[in-house]
């Protein structure tokens, strides 16, 4: 699927980011690290907004949803984001949390 964020700090915001360049099969149990930019500083980041698109492979028909029916779902269970100017980390979703496609989950 495509991932996108968009960060809030204290002192400013992101555009949602596709954080993805192509449809990532995400395996269960795996780490996965994504570089997000800003042109202005944020501050510390008090809100991560994470979506993600599920995309069917054609090779998969289990990936296939033709009549809506399934409704795919990703596990996430802990978001770090890290200012590399300053050094500092902020951790957001310490439990795991289930993120349909195509819904927008704040932590």
């Amino acid at each position: 699927g495509q991932l996108y964020l968009h960060l809030t700090g204290k002192s400013g915001d992101t555009h949602e980011t596709k954080v993805t360049h192509d449809s990532v099969y995400f395996s269960p149990g795996k780490t996965y690290t994504y570089l997000v930019t800003s042109p202005t500083d944020l501050g510390d980041v008090t809100q991560v907004a994470f979506r993600w698109d599920h995309d069917a492979s054609v090779l998969n028909v289990g990936s296939w949803n033709l009549l809506g029916l399934r409704h795919p779902t990703l596990y996430v269970d802990k978001i770090a984001v890290a200012n590399a100017e300053d050094h500092t980390q902020f951790s957001f979703c310490e439990h795991s949390a289930a993120i349909e496609t195509a819904q927008t989950q704040l932590f």
